[in-house]
């Protein structure tokens, strides 16, 4: 038996005007058969084949494979535009030729026409539909045990507050990254990566996008090198530059650009001047230093 939401692997069973059948054998009732439309059948399709297709309901609620490739599967965090709303509730592209359908409902807060928002999608046990949520706290893992500080983990932003953007953390648990840690402009259903910091009492996770100690030396040594040799071996950086400047340049803090130069300093791999940092390497000629 196929499952709605997620993707299957199918058997051809057999063929219609208006596609191919698919089950999990051969011999399935036709209940239990699944089609998958002509413009959907890949070139060369025969009998017996297994194809790997999703699963879907159409605009009918009748259940309908794909070999598309939607933006997320049944479990899936994800962040969606919303293409519409009606007085139903908001319809979010996922990449399908059917809409993602959140019910008001199910929406933590209003949703207009053209927004982007994290949508959890879920199966309607009762209809069998894929329908989406913006209630995502109740759907969260707070058992934070797993985790151990200076992890790295996969970050997916789904809001901001007074503190900063708040975030899920490998798809599971609740975090935020502080504004004053945070050193571009981060947005509503973007994806990136990020290191745990303190967990804390109120079982969320202060999560950093650079990594601590001396692994985050070697990272912020390693990023200014790199910016360096893309703009000419020279920034004109320095000790008494803004935190502001750094962070547009080199999206770091002022702490780890000093600990960074100072890597590479020492390293005799840059010249320090008051007016920039020189790259030794970049054939240029260096400009007096320290």
């Amino acid at each position: 038996m196929y499952r709605v939401g997620i993707y299957n692997e199918l058997v051809v069973i057999r063929d219609s005007p208006h596609g191919v059948y698919l089950g999990s054998e051969l011999d399935i009732p036709s209940e239990q058969q699944v089609l998958l439309p002509n413009n959907q059948v890949p070139e060369g399709c025969a009998l017996e084949d297994v194809i790997r297709v999703f699963v879907y309901t159409d605009s009918e609620d009748r259940p309908v494979a794909t070999c598309k490739t939607p933006h997320g599967v049944v479990g899936d965090f994800t962040g969606l535009h919303c293409v519409d709303t009606t007085s139903s509730g908001a319809f979010f592209d996922w990449g399908l030729d059917k809409d993602l359908f959140v019910p008001h409902a199910l929406q933590h807060d209003r949703i207009v026409t053209g927004s982007t928002h994290v949508v959890f999608i879920d199966l309607d046990e009762r209809s069998n539909r894929v329908l989406g949520t913006t209630r995502l706290s109740k759907l969260f893992d707070y058992d934070l045990q797993a985790l151990r500080g200076g992890q790295e983990v996969s970050l997916l932003v789904y809001s901001f507050n007074e503190f900063g953007a708040q975030v899920i953390v490998d798809s599971r648990y609740p975090g935020i990254v502080y504004r004053n840690a945070t050193f571009e402009a981060l947005r509503v259903g973007q994806r990136l990566q990020g290191y745990v910091g303190q967990i804390r009492d109120d079982n969320k996770v202060d999560v950093t996008l650079q990594r601590q100690g001396a692994l985050g030396l070697d990272d912020s040594a390693s990023a200014i090198l790199e910016k360096l040799e893309s703009v000419g071996g020279f920034l004109p950086l320095h000790d008494k530059s803004s935190p502001e400047e750094i962070g547009k340049l080199l999206k770091m803090s002022k702490k780890s650009f000093k600990r960074g130069i100072g890597s590479l300093y020492k390293a005799r791999k840059i010249i320090i001047n008051d007016d920039g940092v020189q790259l030794i390497a970049s054939g240029n000629a260096p400009k007096a230093g320290r």
